[in-house]
């Protein structure tokens, strides 16, 4: 149930009451506290927000953390975006400057994205990077590194045919094979299948195709094993108490089963692709084309002998960077995509006509996709209803700033809230409700609309934005060209709920997976 504006101010009234009695007890128990708390109170309430947006009152050591609807975020985002603003201050404990709408963003990423560039440290990361100030890797690093290693990995994409018909070629050899299991499994009948196990292994395959190059068959432990490390990395990275320690690193030294499982989990991934890249260097090829992206960094190491950026560590976090971007987000979207289909069989039927309609039986490609613009819109529908991605990495600001008449100085946290725009009545109205039928102009042509971004706006913007539209276009055409989606009969409908965690993940589902019949056409 959604929190209103009158309740929301008398939970700022109620935090507010709650200190100042804490306050008043001690201050009536010892005698010397009465000034100490009054100057304590005066900075937590009006010295520390002061040259701050406004934004929710904080609680001392905590901030606002517990205000936050952890299974909804942008929920409670979008609520603080009516009362404060389109930017405000959540602390986190910290303080945190959120831009909570489309203008905002545009300014501050685009118009302004050098100033905006750069990633906040912190423990929960720096453990990682060797306490690297400006961090490694390409998601968690700035600076000098950051713009080398990112534009080396451009430059990678597009030598493996990214956006040409190399690309294409690869990941629908991953969709056949992925077709032909779920083929040997439903011997021309229908059954009740959770999808999640092919999606994943298909999208995992792609991905590990170009950074590793090679993949994983069905039912390969390596695989499961790999992948529930990164689901527990995600999950638990978003945590209370993993958030607490990153702002109180003192707390590293409590026994936090969370923070202990972060810690294992995403040193064994390290270990991984540290292993994967030994693996490289002792097969390691000069002549030809390389085979993949490890191989590929690995002679610009031998070239650049003398650049410090280009070493095995940077690598070893740039290609789980890579691997994690490229899996998380495209699986989880088609999961919840599968999962609404379900709730929305009509939607399922129009796409499915109009797959039919333009490539019959034959394997869709990515070149036609603007003759399939109900298809397109019903993805961009999944996209903005389910916000894969609640929380945006946080920026930083690398120099002073100016931004909708707020001063930031240089070192500011800012946390970009697509979510927030994506409910956002002004751009689209009905929010909550599933309508496909919004990115289509009055000539059923698909209209992308500026305020829709879910791979990110200016210069952060998701290095694998294309090879992920790849993905999702063809392993959603091709699972609805080949199969019909209803719900188990005598079973609920799967949960629309989140789960916790850095990205928002459907709760498990099946559903009963149909053959299509041969197409005469």
């Amino acid at each position: 149930m959604a929190t209103s504006k009158k309740d929301m101010k008398r939970n700022e009234i109620v935090s507010l009451c709650v200190f100042a009695t804490i306050s008043l007890v001690l201050m009536i128990r010892y005698s010397f506290a009465p000034t100490v708390l009054i100057i304590a109170v005066f900075h937590q309430f009006y010295w520390r927000r002061r040259g701050l947006p406004p934004g929710p009152i904080p609680l001392p050591l905590i901030g606002n953390t517990l205000s936050i609807n952890m299974r909804n975020p942008a929920k409670t985002f979008s609520q603080w975006h009516v009362l404060y603003g389109p930017i405000y201050t959540v602390w986190l404990p910290h303080p945190m400057i959120v831009m909570a709408s489309h203008e905002v963003l545009k300014e501050s990423l685009i118009r302004q994205g050098a100033a905006f560039a750069g990633r906040p440290s912190g423990y929960i990361w720096s453990m990682f990077t060797k306490d690297s100030v400006h961090g490694d890797g390409i998601i968690l690093c700035e600076g000098e590194r950051w713009e080398q290693i990112r534009e080396f990995a451009h430059k990678i994409f597009r030598n493996f045919g990214l956006g040409r018909i190399q690309m294409e070629e690869r990941i629908t050899h991953h969709i056949d094979y992925m077709i032909g299991h779920i083929d040997a499994r439903l011997h021309g009948k229908q059954i009740k299948l959770d999808m999640e196990e092919p999606i994943s292994l298909c999208v995992a395959n792609i991905i590990q195709d170009f950074v590793l190059g090679k993949w994983h068959k069905f039912g390969d432990p390596q695989f499961r094993m790999f992948k529930n490390l990164i689901d527990a990395v995600l999950s638990d990275v978003a945590s209370k108490s993993v958030q607490l320690v990153n702002a109180y690193p003192v707390l590293a030294c409590l026994p936090i089963p969370a923070l202990r499982r972060y810690r294992e989990n995403g040193f064994a991934l390290q270990r991984y692709f540290l292993n994967a890249i030994r693996e490289h260097e002792q097969h390691l090829e000069m002549d030809g084309e390389p085979r993949d992206f490890i191989e590929a960094y690995l002679r610009e190491m031998a070239v650049q002998k003398d650049n410090p950026h280009f070493n095995v560590f940077t690598l070893a976090l740039a290609s789980g960077d890579l691997w994690t971007g490229g899996m998380e987000t495209t699986v989880t979207t088609l999961r919840w995509a599968l999962a609404y289909l379900l709730y929305y069989p009509g939607v399922q039927e129009k796409c499915y006509e109009e797959i039919v309609k333009v490539f019959g039986c034959e394997q869709p490609c990515y070149a036609r996709r603007k003759q399939l613009p109900y298809v397109e819109a019903t993805i961009t529908e999944v996209q903005r209803v389910v916000n894969v991605l609640p929380w945006a990495i946080p920026h930083r600001t690398i120099e002073d700033v100016e931004i909708m008449g707020f001063f930031l100085t240089k070192g500011t946290v800012v946390l970009p809230q697509y979510g927030t725009v994506y409910y956002d009545t002004r751009y689209f109205p009905e929010p909550e409700k599933f309508r496909p039928e919004r990115f289509l102009d009055e000539n059923g042509y698909y209209k992308k609309k500026p305020e829709m971004n879910p791979f990110g706006m200016g210069k952060r913007t998701c290095l694998g934005e294309n090879l992920a539209r790849y993905e999702l276009f063809l392993l959603f055409t091709t699972l609805l060209q080949k199969y019909e989606f209803r719900p188990i009969e005598g079973e609920p409908l799967p949960s629309l709920e989140r789960s916790e965690g850095m990205t928002n993940v459907p709760r498990k589902y099946r559903c009963t997976v149909i053959p299509r019949r041969s197409l005469d056409v």
